[in-house]
């Protein structure tokens, strides 16, 4: 970081990075994970103190008024939903109409709760359909991975692979180039050919405080199966137990595997650094957060 005095008031930077950047840079020497996190957040987290002096100023006007308590609350989310805080540089970038973000990586989300949240089918559909017909729920991401196809470079991946890997295709795209069809009538996927693999994102539960539903996620994303009754059995009636004790045969072996080890092995594609990560997250809520991080 050595400098000349005229330069002491400029942030620090690479020189060959920023040719490659093109764009302002602001690089801060990091020690741990936390830091790195807590750097993150603190530039997506920026307290809009503008916005709150705008409020204030609102509740001060109204005070003059002696407006009813909910007719208060009323004026007062109407500026909150209508005004917001933007910089110079993102009110530049809308009047000009100028991409506001960029990424290389495409993201999913990966239901794994038992319990997870669903849509019901439209109500054209409902209305057509029988009263004694039970399932009224739109498929989902890990229904459309049970129904994968039934083909040999399908059958041993697991649900992390195919929602990073394989795009569902509606419309039009289902006439493209290595589009197949999912079985029992479930829609079309693609493999991604243009960029990288998408990143997964999923529900996090503690091991200690939750740890049926820790496991459950950790089969349902990164075992194969077509059915819920291939992540537990009668000997193994819990996703801890079966994860622990378990042995399956994979598709195409005649060997017995450990299931810890195939979700191990395909863990660590998807997780990087996540016993790091993990801990940062167990130090921020017992000991809050190191302003100097």
């Amino acid at each position: 970081m050595e400098r000349q005095p005229q330069d002491c008031w400029d942030n620090g930077y690479n020189p060959m990075l920023l040719r490659a950047w093109n764009a302002n840079m602001d690089i801060q020497y990091i020690l741990n994970p936390y830091s790195c996190i807590m750097y993150m957040l603190s530039y997506i987290s920026k307290a809009e103190r503008e916005m709150s002096d705008y409020l204030k100023r609102v509740i001060k006007d109204l005070s003059h008024d002696n407006p009813s308590d909910r007719e208060c609350m009323k004026q007062v989310m109407n500026a909150y939903s209508k005004n917001r805080e933007v910089s110079a540089q993102e009110a530049v970038a809308r009047t000009c109409s100028l991409k506001l973000k960029s990424s290389s990586r495409s993201v999913i989300f990966i239901p794994t709760d038992d319990n997870a949240v669903k849509m019901s089918l439209p109500m054209k559909y409902l209305q057509t359909m029988d009263e004694d017909v039970e399932n009224v729920w739109m498929t989902g991401f890990p229904d459309k991975y049970k129904a994968r196809p039934n083909r040999p470079e399908f059958e041993n991946m697991c649900m992390a692979e195919f929602a990073s890997e394989y795009r569902i295709v509606y419309g039009r795209q289902k006439k493209g180039k290595l589009v197949l069809p999912l079985q029992q009538n479930m829609g079309h996927i693609q493999k991604i050919t243009r960029g990288k693999p998408a990143v997964i994102r999923f529900a996090r539960y503690s091991q200690q405080k939750n740890p049926e539903k820790f496991y459950g996620t950790l089969l349902k994303l990164y075992l194969p199966h077509r059915r819920d009754e291939q992540l537990k059995s009668t000997r193994f009636p819990t996703y801890e137990s079966f994860y622990a004790f378990a042995s399956v045969k994979l598709p195409g072996t005649d060997e017995l595997q450990c299931v810890f080890n195939i979700v191990n092995t395909n863990r660590e594609k998807y997780e990087k650094h996540n016993e790091a990560i993990e801990q940062t997250i167990e130090d921020f809520e017992k000991f809050s957060p190191v302003e100097d991080a």
